[in-house]
């Protein structure tokens, strides 16, 4: 066994080239020093002072709900903004004058409204803009249509490439959890686990590529056994918890450079999203004739303004509970004197429960309009128990073929297998943090604390395999059979599997547990500032420094006792009617393994029973890993708006990191053993 320590340094420039090497400097603090003091410079080059302002609220007159994304244009001066997640806007340096303000959004009409700026201070302009009531004999309500436009006017108005999912009207997703949320956006595929979407793909990129926050903040990971690397298992999250999904698709200097394929941010719900108080929530129960328990999902989320509408409280409750039951089959293809013909086959049905409990709090102060303070987070548990059977048949001779699509063998390889495991994930940020405008810059800064954990406390396995089996046609013995015409291939055994148990031998027993940990500290700070006459365009410049340190810990551990001259007859005969089918009868399981039955026959019989000291150490030690990981990051863009359709991005971004990896390497002697 070999222990290695390593320490990485390096740094990546995004966006920009970079000639020759840049000095990396000392400490953190110069680092951030220099980055604070930038704005402070560019503001000095600038002294125009603020002419007049124009804010306001925009709000659906059918909803009552603030609207985000709506477009404002201020006739006849080339000025517009676009509305905040609270339906808020501000466009400052507007000369004093009378003016026509437009007002446009995706689906309704383009209403107008008048006002008159004074030569310094503000002036306000809300409005209500929707579509106008009709009435009906009979109506369907249905909620997706507002979810959708939100989206969809929040897309066209984004300064990158992204796709957005939006909460319905009455604040839930129809899906059970994030991942497939996800599926409804064009680029996206899932990795389906026990029926549910896990892992996310965005434009056939792996999931390791993606960057997920939670509203726009760094989440720690409770990756999949360890073994998944940054790969964000989404269905911890359940779709009830979320108030909007974003699908970032191009990187700017502002965001994480580690998004290859796309930074997925999760939104939760704000007090702020809507005037006065809401609650709303759902509740399914249901029931599956192929499963025992009862589907429960419910979502209840609830949010006020406090102290004339200075303090908001949203939280969301989710809990789920999904009993199933999952049918898979595999085969492999080989091709022999140019027919294709199946070489292995191979089913895998499982059984389990899936349940999620989820808690999002948003806590926020606003002193005033300009000032804000919040504390928000999540806290999620899941939990899996699942039993699953295997059963694989692999070829040991050439094929006979009946028909191009029937082939027979007359020699196959038999393996049974029982699983059982158990598995809890947790999942806790909060962040707190504020912004403050101070005329026409904005800083914004917070500081994030994220926990993950993964604890598989129990994998117990019991794997039974025959040796080569001979089958004699000329005794009268049926050859073994697979018909493959259709979509499903056909396997005939002879009656093998319940004729001959005897021949299934004890390979193994697997004995496992795994626990991961991950705690992620991220601080942030940024500037932005409004420019009214960058080169003669209006322009944003934004600036800031975030650092995030990142400490993740893998313990894998495995046990493997052998003692050959078992079978499976001995260590846990099959009960009488055990047996169960696949895909309505098209696959028969002429009998099932007991798990639990083996491992107490194990238990029993200990002292014969030897543990494998190859597979036992090498599963062991090279799934385990300690990584410390500290990146810090700084960077520079600008947004100039050249003409009312045309926007330019431009900036840079650097990135140092500083990773320590502790790992093992197992080695097999050339004797077969092991150092």
């Amino acid at each position: 066994m070999k222990i290695y320590e390593s320490t990485q340094h390096g740094a990546a420039d995004i966006l920009a080239p970079i000639h020759g090497r840049r000095a990396i400097l000392n400490t953190f603090t110069t680092k951030l020093l220099r980055i604070l003091l930038l704005p402070l410079t560019l503001m000095a080059l600038n002294a125009n002072l603020s002419a007049g302002d124009i804010e306001g609220f925009i709000r659906d007159s059918n909803t009552g709900r603030y609207l985000p994304g709506v477009e404002i244009e201020v006739s006849g001066t080339g000025r517009s903004a676009v509305t905040k997640r609270d339906g808020s806007y501000r466009i400052s340096d507007v000369p004093s004058g009378n003016y026509t303000v437009v007002f446009r959004f995706i689906g309704y009409d383009s209403v107008s409204g008048s006002v008159n700026v004074p030569a310094s201070g503000s002036a306000t302009l809300s409005m209500e803009i929707g579509l106008e009531f009709v009435e009906l004999a009979t109506f369907k309500v249905e909620g997706y249509r507002e979810g959708r436009v939100l989206a969809l006017q929040q897309k066209r108005t984004a300064n990158n490439i992204m796709d957005i999912i939006s909460a319905d009207s009455v604040g839930s997703l129809p899906d059970r959890n994030v991942a497939e949320a996800l599926a409804r956006i064009p680029g996206i595929s899932l990795d389906v686990d026990s029926g549910e979407g896990r892992f996310v793909s965005i434009r056939g990129i792996e999931p390791n590529f993606n960057n997920v926050t939670l509203d726009g903040v760094t989440l720690a990971n409770p990756s999949v056994g360890g073994r998944q690397g940054r790969s964000m298992p989404l269905d911890v999250v359940g779709s009830g918890q979320v108030y909007q999904i974003e699908v970032i698709k191009t990187v700017t200097p502002d965001m994480d450079g580690n998004a290859l394929g796309g930074t997925i941010n999760i939104k939760s719900i704000s007090a702020f999203d809507q005037p006065g108080e809401f609650l709303f929530g759902k509740l399914e129960i249901g029931d599956n004739s192929d499963v025992s328990g009862t589907l429960v999902d419910a979502d209840l989320t609830w949010g006020n303004t406090f102290n004339d509408g200075k303090v908001g409280v949203a939280l969301s409750l989710h809990y789920s509970d999904r009993p199933y039951i999952s049918h898979e089959i595999q085969a492999n293809f080989d091709e022999e004197g140019g027919k294709f013909f199946p070489s292995a086959f191979e089913t895998n049905p499982a059984e389990g429960d899936r349940e999620r409990r989820g808690l999002n709090y948003n806590i926020e102060f606003h002193p005033d309009d300009d000032t804000e303070f919040y504390i928000r987070g999540i806290y999620n548990t899941f939990t899996q128990d699942e039993r699953q059977q295997e059963m694989q048949m692999n070829t040991r001779t050439d094929p006979i073929f009946v028909s191009p699509t029937v082939v027979e063998f007359t020699r196959m390889r038999f393996e049974q297998r029982d699983f059982k495991r158990s598995i809890k994930q947790t999942l806790f940020n909060i962040t707190a943090g504020g912004s403050k405008k101070y005329d026409n810059l904005t800083v914004r800064s917070d500081v994030t604390y994220s926990f993950s954990e993964e604890d598989v406390p129990v994998i117990k396995s019991a794997q039974f395999r025959t040796g080569n089996i001979d089958l004699k046609p000329e005794d009268g013995e049926q050859r073994f059979q697979m018909e493959f015409s259709g979509l499903y291939i056909n396997f005939d055994d002879g009656g093998f599997r319940t004729d001959r148990m005897e021949e299934f031998g004890l390979r193994r027993f697997r004995e496992e547990d795994s626990l991961v940990q991950e705690d992620t500290w991220t601080p942030r700070i940024d500037f932005e500032w409004d420019v009214a006459d960058f080169m003669g365009k209006r322009a944003t410049i934004k600036t800031g420094a975030k650092f995030t340190s990142r400490d993740r810990f893998v313990n894998d551990n495995s046990q493997r006792p052998v003692n050959r001259s078992f079978n499976i007859l001995d260590i846990a005969p099959p009960a009488a009617n055990s047996g169960f089918s696949m895909y309505g009868g098209r696959y028969v399981y002429p009998s099932t393994l007991d798990v639990d039955k083996a491992f107490e026959f194990l238990n029993a019989n200990r002292s014969q029973f030897e543990i494998d000291p190859v597979e036992s150490q090498s599963n062991s030690i090279e799934d385990d890993y300690d990584v410390s990981e500290d990146i810090l990051a700084l960077y520079i863009m600008a947004t100039i708006q050249t003409t009312e359709d045309l926007s330019i991005i431009a900036g840079v971004r650097f990135e140092d990191t500083d990773a320590t990896l502790k790992a093992f390497e197992f080695q097999e002697g050339e004797n077969g053993g092991w150092r």
